[in-house]
């Protein structure tokens, strides 16, 4: 009897060392796997380092090419149209047949041919990616001497739990021709949502023009004020003006309660204190450089913050500005969000 004990015993912790070192192995793979694997992005956006990034033309006449489809394109900002192919190599990795256009506006305006570009991997052939991207943005930071106020901000909010672009900056060469340095901007598209949301085929939406206001039987307005980058579609029109709707007409006391589940207010509320903080005034404050994204598997927006680089600053090219010049009784107060925001007690708080 005791030996039987003794034997059952031995079998049992048999079985758990089997057990234990199989659990070991297959803890060891997965460790490997996730070492080996590459993040999206990883190296190009590591800060220890100066990137190097040639573009390299084979039409003679590209710059003028360039200036004349942004001329004629800029405001349709559709990342695989307009697009003149090029050559890319990024720290000695080569590609071929990939797309560049020159984007931005006050950006665009300096007098140098350091002109901001988006680059595109899947212009010309689909999947191409590199580490995982598909495009970048290529930001000649004007008007930031510094060139570090999209990286600063960016890392502010990154701390404070927020999704924003990654950055790093590269050395810029056009066809063997030293551009400058530049700031690598991550691209908002669905490379970038499919590594923050479980679902990254929803309903990405950039403001161009509109701090989500609306008027009754106004549809016009959403047509030139939003661009629908995923999901262009008649029922994710309807949605965003069914949004903007209830944000302007919800009355403030409720606010919170009516829209929580539709608003994913955590993504909101460090941005507006970060945009004064950093007087950030060119932002959703003037309509404009900002994304509402739908995640399908909550039906809710989230708020995603971009461009910075005219934050923590108070000069311009004439003045000194405040952005809440104001004080407390400053229009940008009164915005939809804001507005709503400071006069209900929870959200305020």
């Amino acid at each position: 009897m005791r030996q039987h004990f003794f034997s059952k015993s031995r079998k049992r912790i048999l079985n758990i060392k089997i057990n234990f070192f199989f659990l070991l192995i297959v803890f060891s793979t997965i460790c490997l796997k996730m070492e080996g694997a590459v993040i999206t992005g990883g190296t190009l956006f590591r800060m220890d380092t100066i990137h190097e990034i040639r573009l390299t033309f084979s039409e003679k006449g590209y710059w003028d090419t360039l200036e004349n489809r942004y001329n004629r394109f800029h405001e349709i900002d559709t990342l695989d149209r307009f697009m003149t192919m090029a050559e890319i190599k990024i720290d000695g990795v080569s590609f071929d047949s990939i797309g560049v256009k020159l984007k931005g506006n006050y950006t665009y305006s300096i007098s140098t041919k350091k002109k901001p570009m988006k680059i595109d991997m899947n212009a010309f052939v689909k999947g191409k990616r590199y580490e995982g991207l598909r495009a970048i943005n290529l930001s000649n930071e004007f008007p930031d001497p510094s060139m570090l106020r999209n990286t600063v901000a960016y890392k502010i909010l990154r701390d404070a739990g927020l999704i924003v672009p990654r950055s790093s900056f590269a050395k810029v060469f056009v066809n063997d021709v030293y551009w400058g340095l530049y700031s690598v901007i991550e691209q908002i598209d669905k490379s970038y949502l499919s590594m923050h949301f479980k679902d990254s085929e929803g309903e990405l939406i950039k403001g161009v023009a509109s701090s989500l206001f609306w008027l009754p039987d106004d549809t016009l307005s959403f047509w030139r004020n939003f661009e629908i980058k995923n999901k262009n579609a008649p029922v994710t029109w309807s949605r965003l003006i069914a949004f903007a709707e209830k944000v302007n007409t919800t009355s403030a006391d409720v606010f919170y309660d009516s829209l929580s589940g539709e608003f994913d207010f955590d993504s909101y509320l460090p941005v507006f204190a970060a945009d004064i903080i950093f007087n950030n005034w060119d932002s959703y404050f003037f309509g404009q450089n900002y994304y509402l994204y739908r995640d399908s598997t909550e039906s809710r927006y989230h708020f995603l913050a971009w461009d910075y680089n005219n934050s923590l600053n108070t000069k311009t090219d004439k003045e000194d500005f405040q952005i809440l010049s104001g004080g407390s009784n400053s229009y940008l107060l009164k915005l939809p969000l804001p507005g709503k925001i400071l006069n209900n007690k929870k959200l305020k708080s």
